[in-house]
């Protein structure tokens, strides 16, 4: 079994990466993420039983070395294949014609990015897996008849530790987070609003290790400790499932007076023709014109545009700035319009922020609560160390659409409207729970996303991108109003739930009646609470951890020394 167990190691965490990444995905059913990750658990467990330091000498058969290491392997083993099937749609943006590049720097950049970024994110999120190793050495895991029930909560509390990591650099995106995979199952995702999507990260990883601990009970003959652990597998998944349905019965009816009629435009503006010297800003005003009219003549009170629809500094040429007041008073509707804004830094240099402007027929733009989009895209709206890429990789330079980097906005401004208060995000904004909730913090009663997904084609990443959007409105208990340059544009409820939703690659709009909610969820007050508790727990394990294996050293060098 020893011999099996060293020749299917890789093979056993690279299918369950792959698996888990899959699901994440949407290439298999969101149900199978709560088995996918079952053999990587195997594997674990069977090397967090101590066989490691005695069975698996590395340099001279030292376990600190041998946990260190052999944990790196198998976490590079599991992560980089996870990583590398989350953002395997990199490869459908080939042939990259929108940056005027060749197609072999498009393929070499495509390439680099696909292979890159997931080692990249590897790196930080294999560090798991020899830390869990380490808990197993304490005696908070560790009984005499092996692994205790702990262990896997405490691998838990590792395990969206790791996540959230993930939002703290510019590359670190969370865009393979499990709760991902969960998004399109409302009841499954409610007690986001009690702690955030990194609870439903932890009952997956939960369910899959108590499943993992029975069925190595089972295998061994043990069937009371399998019992319990398939037990408590079920009683994770289903208090999560029963915990979905009493917060959906119960949460808060909106109340008919504070209904709002909104629209989002879909103008179908690819990236090639965006970005091209075709189009000019007559066609950008003709386009959102007509879409904004016939938005406003089915009753729209507010009218959301994509991402920088007009892709201008538009307060430096007072025609545009005409064009948006004339439009939103034909319109008789307040319109959330977006382009770029250019103001003079401390320095007196020109900066230029991609933002969401209102504007209303009464006042015009509102210049004093222009939202200004705080996560920028690397290496799309920014290069990140540009002098180091330059040398190593210039065409990588080549992939942003603009002569010089935007400047990342820093505040939660609110849009205030006669029908409520607006959190507006811009794109990147949407998969960072924090920037939303600080928008509801800020008094934000609706939240907007003005989004340009072309990028990504029909691909799996528009799933992905709108699955954070629904996460972020559960959190919050807030409606969401999404608008995809060419999808995913759609109303999401405050359960989570897509409502209203058009076709991918069509030029229309939608219209719905959502609500300003001022509701207060845990999560809104709280934080990601769960995250720094599952941080102090895990410190405290691997913590103690250390201090066992340190005695273990200590005892084997006096037995030595004993036998010398």
């Amino acid at each position: 079994m020893k011999k099996l167990k060293r020749r299917y190691i890789f093979p056993a965490c690279a299918v369950s990466g792959a698996l888990t990444g899959m699901t994440v995905s949407y290439i298999l059913p969101s149900g199978f993420e709560y088995f996918t990750m079952i053999p990587f658990f195997i594997v674990l467990l069977l090397v967090s039983e101590g066989e490691l330091p005695e069975n698996h000498p590395v340099r001279g058969g030292h376990p600190v070395r041998g946990v260190i290491s052999r944990g790196i392997f198998m976490g590079l083993s599991y992560f980089y294949p996870f990583y590398l099937v989350v953002w395997h749609w990199l490869l459908t943006m080939y042939p990259l014609d929108f940056t005027g590049m060749s197609s072999g720097a498009a393929l070499a950049a495509i390439l680099i990015a696909w292979l890159g970024l997931p080692l990249l994110q590897t790196c930080v999120a294999m560090l798991w897996v020899p830390v869990c190793l380490f808990i197993s050495r304490s005696p908070a895991s560790r009984g005499k008849r092996g692994l205790k029930l702990l262990f896997p909560l405490l691998s838990g509390c590792v395990y969206i530790f790791f996540e959230w990591t993930e939002t703290l650099t510019w590359a670190g995106v969370p865009w393979g987070r499990l709760a991902i995979g969960q998004a399109y199952t409302p009841i499954f995702i409610q007690s986001a609003s009690l702690f955030g999507s990194y609870v439903i990260s932890l009952v997956v990883v939960l369910v899959n290790a108590y499943i993992a601990l029975g069925i190595l009970a089972f295998a061994r003959s043990e069937k009371k400790r399998a019992a319990i652990s398939g037990g408590v597998a079920a009683a994770v998944f289903t208090s999560n499932l029963l915990v979905g349905a009493v917060i959906l019965a119960a949460r808060e009816e909106d109340e008919a007076e504070d209904a709002v009629t909104f629209a989002a435009i879909q103008g179908n503006v690819s990236s090639r023709e965006k970005w091209s010297e075709d189009w000019y800003f007559e066609d950008y005003a003709e386009l959102y014109s007509e879409l904004s009219i016939e938005a406003a003549e089915a009753g729209a009170d507010v009218i959301l545009w994509t991402e920088t629809s007009l892709p201008y500094s538009i307060n430096i040429h007072s025609y545009m700035t005409e064009y948006l007041e004339e439009l939103a008073d034909e319109c008789d509707a307040v319109l959330l319009a977006t382009a770029f804004w250019r103001e003079l830094d401390e320095d007196g240099e020109n900066i230029t922020y991609n933002t969401v402007i209102k504007v209303t027929p009464d006042e015009g733009i509102d210049t004093e609560n222009i939202y200004f989009k705080r996560r920028l895209v690397p290496f799309g709206e920014f290069v990140p160390y540009e002098n180091l890429i330059k040398v190593i990789f210039p065409p990588l330079t080549e992939l942003g659409m603009f002569g010089s980097s935007i400047t990342t906005g820093d505040e939660a401004t609110i849009i205030p409207t006669e029908y409520g208060n607006i959190g507006a995000l811009v794109c990147f904004d949407s998969i960072y729970e924090n920037l939303a909730r600080s928008s509801v913090l800020a008094g934000a009663e609706i939240i907007t996303i003005s989004t340009n997904d072309s990028w990504f084609g029909d691909s799996a990443a528009l799933y992905q991108h709108t699955a954070q959007a629904i996460l972020r409105a559960v959190e919050n208990d807030r409606w969401v109003v999404r608008a995809g340059n060419t999808g995913y544009t759609c109303v999401i409820s405050p359960s989570g739930e897509i409502i209203n939703d058009t076709e991918i690659n069509e030029r229309t709009f939608i219209i719905s009646e959502v609500y300003a909610r001022d509701t207060t969820t845990l999560y809104t007050m709280t934080g990601n609470i769960l995250v720094f508790a599952a941080a102090l727990a895990s410190l405290a394990a691997v913590t103690d951890g250390c201090v066992r294996m340190r005695r273990e050293l200590k005892e084997r060098k006096n037995k030595s020394e004993e036998t010398a």
